[in-house]
């Protein structure tokens, strides 16, 4: 399947990442439409963890072919961004880490990071350290919506994974 996958172009295979995990940052808006009259001081009175619960459900919906909002996701990563919250980052960390996860492994350049004894876990942190350093709080405003969120957050997996293995290679170059 890995091979199948690598003769892809890029287009295919974000489909097929539709099709495996649902959640394809460039046709996440598509579907997201507001459907609960919940107002900005509503979204401001629920808790990191709320928000998290409720980002789970809106993203259940639009994997269902349902009316999906990213308002309790968009409020959860503005929190975390502009106000630095622990807890909403997280959240964050808990709710996009299998995302993150898939990106990392469907990265052609990740084989052969996949097979050292450091495992995954390194570039997943890696990944969202990149992003928590890279969107200082003023930057919140530069995304309109959760796609475009998430396709920053992809940007800073394959920043990571490349570096990494341009590390490892450069290491193995010197020995």
């Amino acid at each position: 399947a890995r091979e199948t996958r690598d003769q892809l172009s890029v287009d295919e295979r974000d489909q097929l990442d539709i099709t495996h995990f649902n959640t394809n940052t460039e046709h996440y808006s598509m579907m997201t439409t507001p459907h609960d009259p919940i107002t900005s001081s509503d979204l401001a009175s629920l808790s990191p963890f709320e928000l998290a619960a409720r980002a789970g459900q809106e993203t259940d919906n639009y994997r269902n072919k349902q009316p999906s909002d990213d308002r309790y996701a968009m409020e959860l990563f503005r929190r975390a961004i502009v106000h630095r919250d622990e807890d909403a980052w997280t959240c964050l960390y808990r709710q996009y880490e299998p995302l993150v996860l898939s990106w990392i492994t469907q990265h052609q350049s990740a084989t052969a990071l996949l097979a050292c004894d450091d495992g995954v876990t390194p570039l997943i942190n890696g990944a969202f350290t990149k992003f928590w350093q890279a969107l200082a709080p003023g930057k919140m405003a530069d995304f309109p919506g959760l796609a475009s969120l998430l396709k920053y957050l992809k940007m800073c997996v394959h920043s990571v994974v490349t570096d990494e293995t341009r590390a490892r290679q450069t290491h193995v170059f010197e020995e």
